[in-house]
């Protein structure tokens, strides 16, 4: 899927499930969490993980 995460192009309540992995970082998170409750059936699941930019550091 190609788009704007801060605007999906979907209809409201359309999905059970929401999955987002190292995305969150790079938007406004109020307005994606927003795009996610809209999109999100009433019994609808949202999982995201974060970075961890400690584990991208060098070592030594």
């Amino acid at each position: 899927m190609k788009g704007d995460a801060n605007k999906l192009p979907f209809k409201n309540f359309t999905f059970n499930c929401i999955v987002s992995i190292e995305v969150v970082d790079y938007l406004e998170p109020k307005r994606f969490f927003q795009e996610c409750n809209r999109v999100l059936q009433k019994d609808g699941f949202l999982s995201f993980i974060r970075q961890k930019t400690a584990a991208y550091k060098s070592i030594g």
